[in-house]
C-alpha cells in the first residue's frame, strides 16, 4: 500500500526533525534562527546514524523497529519541553516570517523562484523516474537495499570492484537505506535528496553568517554555495557528494557558533555533524579530527570549569565515537581502519588494503593517460563541452574562489580566526583525493573532489560588504540556473514528469490548504487527518506512474537517452529483458555473475533486486575450495572447476544465475549443459541471460 508507506515515512521525518529540534532546546540552544535551524538538521543526521548502528546491530533494521525506537524518543523529549517547544517554534516561524518579508524588499523572492522551479524539475523527474546513476546501480543502492531486506549487515562476497565496494565506509548509504525503508524500495530517495540538498542551504547560510556576513551578503552567498552545476547534477542520484557538503557546511557553521562563550549545545551540535561527515569519505577525516579536537577542547575546559553538564559532556563523546566507529571496525576485522583503501606514509606501506583497490589505485587495472592538466581544468570549469552528460563542473563558480580568499585577507583584523579556521578544514577535504588516479580516471567528475573547498571560499566571499560582491553574487547563482538545466532527459523522463506533477501540487496544496483551515476554525484534528489522506492518495497515484514507466526509463537509459550525471558508461551490461523478466510478486533467489571489464564496474546489482527488494542476490565462487577469486586475474579460470561450482548452486538454492556482459565463464558452462541451466530472459545478443536453474541442479 503505497499510501501507506507514505504516511508512515513522514511520521519517521517527523520523528526525527522534531526530535532533534526538542534536543536541541534540550541542550540549551536557545538562540533561535540559524544556529538552532543548523543544530536541528545536525542532530537529526547525528540521530539517524545513531539508530542506524543500534538496529543494524540488533538484526532488526526494520519499518517496525524504528518506529518502536523514534516515536517513544520524541515523545519523552515532547513531554518533557511541551511549552517551551510550543514558544520556541512560534519565534522561529516568526523570524522566518520576518526574513521573508525582508526578501521580498530586497526583491529576493524572484531568482529564488527560478532556483525552486529547476530544484523542483529534478525532484519531480526524481520522483517519476527509478534510480539510473551508475554508482548507485552498482553499488550505493545495492548496500542500502540488501540492509533493508535483511536487518542486517550481511557480508556478499564477490569479485572485482564488489570485493571493496562492501567496505567503503557506510553512512552516507545509510541514509539512503533511512529513505528505501517505508517503502522497501526507492520512491523515497529523490525527497530524501532535495531534504539533504536543502540542509546544505541551511548549513551555508548559517556559515557564512557564522564567519560574520550580514543576511543580504550570506543569501546570495548560500545560493550560490548550493547551486553549483555538480550539486545540482547529484541531487537525485543517490551519491554521497552532497551528504558531504552539507555535514561539512552545518559543522563549520556550528564550529563558529561554538567558538562563544557558553555555547556547549553547540558543541554537542557540530561533533554530531562531524562524527557523520567522517563515516562517509576518507576525506571527512581530516575535518573530523580538526574540529573534534577544537569541541573536545572547549567541552574539557567548560566541564572543568563546571559551566558544561555531564549531559554535555557524554553526547559530545557519543558523536565523537560515531565518528570513530568505522575505522574502529575496519581495524578490528581487517587489520587497518582504512581498509579497502591501500595505506601508504612517506613511501613505506602501511596497510595493502583490498587488492582489486590496490591495482585499480596503482593504474595496474585501469589503463589512463597522464594527468592532463588542461583538460582537467576544462572538465572543472565546463565538462558538459567535454562530452554529451550533465554539466558535472565547477562553472564560473571557480573563477569566484580568489574574491573569497581575498576577502580573507582584507577582514582578518575582524574576522581573521574565523576565516582561517574554515580555510584549513576546507582545505583538509582535499587529503581524500590526493590519489592522481582519481583525477585521471574520473576527470570528468572531479568537481566533486573540490566541493567543500569551493564552498568555503564562496561563503568567505560574503564578508567583503560591497555592492559589487553581492551583485557578482546573484549574477553567479543566475548563470549556475543555466548551467544546472538537466540534459538527461528523454521523451518518457518528460512524460514522467507531467504525469505526476498534478498528483504533487494537489496533494501538497490541498494539505496546506486544510491544515491552514484546521488553524483557522480551531478544529486542526480533522484538518491534519484530511490532510494525511490527501497525502497518502497523491502517493498512490505518483507510485501507480513510477511502476508503470520504470522499465520504459531503463530503456531509454539502455540507449543512453535517459540518464543521470552521464550516460552509463557499460549500457551492455544492462540487462533489461532480466531486469524485468525478474521484478515479480513471489521473491527468488538470484546468482549474479559478470565478465571482467572497466575495472570491475559493470556489476548492475540493483535493479535485479526487484521493485519492491524482493529479490536476494549472492554470488557462487568458482574456485576449487570456495574462495572469491577476481576475475581480472587470469589464473581464477585456469583453475576454475564447474563441478564444485555446480555443487554450491545447489546449495544455495538459486532459481536463477544471472550473468551480465562480457559473458563470463559460467555463461559457457551453462550452455554446454542443458539438462541442468535453460536460458530464461535475455537480450537479442545474448550478453546478458538469466539462466533458469532446472530441477536436475536444484536438488541432490
Amino acid at each position: 500500500m503505497p499510501g501507506l508507506s507514505a504516511l508512515l515515512a513522514l511520521l519517521l521525518l517527523c520523528c526525527c526533525l522534531g526530535g532533534a529540534y526538542l534536543l536541541a532546546l534540550e541542550l540549551g540552544i536557545r538562540r533561535g534562527g540559524w544556529v538552532r535551524a543548523c543544530a536541528t538538521l545536525a542532530l537529526a543526521y547525528g540521530l539517524l546514524i545513531a539508530a542506524f548502528e543500534l538496529l543494524l546491530g540488533l538484526g532488526v533494521f526494520t519499518l517496525g523497529a524504528a518506529l518502536l525506537v523514534w516515536v517513544p524518543f520524541t515523545g519523552l523529549l515532547l513531554a518533557r519541553g511541551w511549552a517551551r517547544a510550543g514558544v520556541a517554534l512560534r519565534r522561529d516561524l516568526r523570524r522566518l516570517q520576518a526574513m521573508g518579508r525582508a526578501m521580498r524588499r530586497e526583491q529576493m523572492l524572484g531568482p529564488l523562484a527560478l532556483g525552486a522551479l529547476l530544484v523542483g524539475a529534478r525532484l519531480l523527474r526524481g520522483l517519476a523516474a527509478p534510480p539510473l546513476a551508475w554508482d548507485s546501480l552498482t553499488y550505493h543502492l545495492v548496500k542500502a537495499g540488501r540492509w533493508v531486506q535483511s536487518g542486517r549487515d550481511e557480508p556478499l562476497l564477490a569479485p572485482d570492484a564488489w570485493s571493496y565496494y562492501q567496505y567503503f565506509l557506510p553512512y552516507g548509504d545509510a541514509l539512503s537505506a533511512w529513505a528505501m525503508l517505508p517503502d522497501h524500495g526507492d520512491g523515497f530517495l529523490a525527497p530524501a535528496g532535495g531534504l539533504i540538498w536543502l540542509s546544505a542551504l541551511v548549513g551555508a547560510y548559517g556559515m557564512a553568517r557564522g564567519l560574520g556576513a550580514r543576511w543580504r551578503m550570506a543569501v546570495p552567498a548560500a545560493l550560490t554555495a548550493v547551486f553549483v552545476p555538480i550539486v545540482m547534477a547529484v541531487l537525485t542520484a543517490s551519491y554521497v557528494d552532497n551528504t558531504i557538503l552539507a555535514l561539512f557546511l552545518l559543522a563549520m557553521a556550528l564550529l563558529l557558533a561554538s567558538l562563544r562563550p557558553g555555547r556547549q549545545g553547540e558543541r554537542v551540535a557540530a561533533m554530531a555533524a562531524l562524527g557523520v561527515l567522517a563515516g562517509i569519505k576518507p576525506g571527512g577525516l581530516p575535518v573530523f579530527c580538526l574540529g573534534g579536537a577544537l569541541v573536545c577542547w572547549g567541552t574539557f575546559q567548560a566541564w572543568r570549569s563546571r559551566e558544561a553538564p555531564r549531559f554535555h559532556a557524554a553526547l559530545v563523546v557519543l558523536a565523537l565515537l560515531l565518528g570513530v566507529l568505522p575505522y574502529l571496525r575496519a581495524w578490528v576485522l581487517h587489520g587497518s581502519p582504512f581498509f579497502p583503501w591501500p595505506l601508504t606514509l612517506a613511501g613505506i606501506r602501511i596497510s595493502a588494503g583490498s587488492p582489486a583497490l590496490a591495482g585499480l589505485e596503482s593504474g595496474e587495472l585501469l589503463n589512463t593517460t597522464p594527468l592532463d592538466v588542461p583538460e582537467l581544468v576544462m572538465a572543472l570549469l565546463f565538462s558538459r563541452f567535454l562530452a554529451g552528460t550533465d554539466h558535472l563542473g565547477l562553472g564560473h563558480t571557480l573563477l569566484l574562489a580568489p574574491v573569497g580568499l581575498l576577502a580573507a585577507v582584507r577582514t582578518r583584523q575582524r574576522w581573521g580566526a574565523r576565516s582561517l579556521l574554515v580555510l584549513v578544514c576546507g582545505a583538509s577535504t582535499l587529503l581524500g583525493s590526493m590519489s592522481r588516479q582519481l583525477w585521471t580516471a574520473w576527470v570528468s567528475t572531479s568537481s566533486r573532489f573540490v566541493l567543500c573547498m569551493l564552498a568555503t571560499c564562496l561563503l568567505l566571499a560574503a564578508l567583503l560588504e560591497e555592492e559589487w560582491v553581492r551583485l557578482l553574487l546573484w549574477g553567479c547563482f543566475l548563470l549556475e540556473l543555466l548551467l544546472g538545466l538537466p540534459c538527461g532527459w528523454a521523451g518518457v523522463d518528460a512524460r514522467g514528469v507531467l504525469l505526476v506533477l498534478p498528483a504533487v501540487l494537489v496533494s501538497l496544496g490541498g494539505a496546506a490548504a486544510l491544515v491552514a483551515w484546521g488553524l483557522r476554525r480551531h478544529r486542526l484534528l480533522p484538518g491534519l487527518l484530511a490532510a494525511l489522506m490527501l497525502l497518502g492518495g497523491g502517493w498512490e497515484a505518483i507510485a501507480a506512474v513510477r511502476a508503470a514507466l520504470r522499465y520504459e526509463i531503463y530503456a531509454s537509459a539502455a540507449n543512453a537517452q535517459s540518464y543521470e550525471l552521464h550516460p552509463l558508461v557499460i549500457p551492455s551490461s544492462m540487462g533489461l529483458p532480466e531486469w524485468k523478466a525478474l521484478d515479480g510478486e513471489a521473491p527468488l533467489r538470484l546468482a549474479v555473475t559478470a565478465g571482467w571489464d572497466i575495472s570491475g564496474h559493470n556489476w548492475y546489482w540493483y535493479p535485479l533486486m526487484g521493485s519492491r527488494l524482493q529479490n536476494t542476490l549472492t554470488y557462487v565462487p568458482i574456485s576449487p575450495d570456495g574462495v572469491v577469486r577476481d576475475y581480472a586475474l587470469k589464473d581464477t579460470f585456469a583453475q576454475a572447476d564447474f563441478p564444485a561450482w555446480l555443487r554450491r548452486v545447489r546449495e544455495a538454492r538459486v532459481d536463477y544465475v544471472v550473468t551480465l556482459a562480457p559473458a563470463p565463464i559460467e555463461a559457457r558452462w551453462m550452455a554446454g549443459h542443458p539438462e541442468l541451466f535453460q536460458p530464461a530472459f535475455g537480450d537479442a545478443k545474448r550478453e546478458n541471460v538469466a539462466w533458469r536453474v532446472l530441477p536436475a541442479a536444484a536438488a541432490d
